[in-house]
């Protein structure tokens, strides 16, 4: 019986060890004084007043956004108390945006919304984060068609946004 035990103990160690080892992998931690995330290696970061963050390649972009709490304030009924639902719901009203934020499966407080730029499609993955006094958007985006084949990936690279 001790045998058995100590086989599934290895058994679910490896497979533990597996998962984790490709959670991260083709991806770049990026990392800051307010957070650290990790996305695609092969991403251009460029350099934009107003956002924390602005990554890109040829098919997604990733941007990084925050608000502080404190500052809000003076134009909101908010505090350090206001969850993070009630933040998205604000964020929802004040884009009259009529898709919901909803819980991922990964753990991601997040709305998927498309929007015309300049006749072109896009496809948006947004989460809401909060951390250190300050809540965050973080947003994900592809041309409308290849919404499918990037939706997961999205999921996942939000999955790792961390506040210091």
């Amino acid at each position: 019986m001790k045998k058995i035990i100590i086989c599934l103990i290895t058994v679910l160690m490896l497979f533990a060890t597996i998962g984790c080892s490709n959670q991260y992998e083709g991806l770049s931690k990026i990392e800051n004084e307010l957070f650290e995330v990790y996305i695609p290696d092969t991403y251009n970061e460029q350099k934009k007043d107003g956002y924390d963050y602005v990554g890109y390649d040829e098919n997604t972009s990733f941007i990084v956004f925050h608000e502080v709490i404190s500052d809000l304030q003076q134009y909101i009924d908010i505090s350090e108390e206001t969850t993070l639902q009630e933040y998205a719901e604000l964020i929802r009203q004040a884009n009259q945006m009529d898709e919901e934020f909803e819980m991922d499966k990964n753990g991601n407080l997040a709305v998927q919304y498309e929007s015309n730029v300049d006749g072109v499609d896009f496809f948006y993955y947004t989460a809401v984060k909060k951390g250190n006094g300050n809540f965050y958007i973080v947003t994900c985006s592809c041309l409308k068609e290849d919404a499918q084949k990037h939706t997961e990936n999205f999921s996942r690279w939000l999955s790792t946004f961390k506040t210091y």
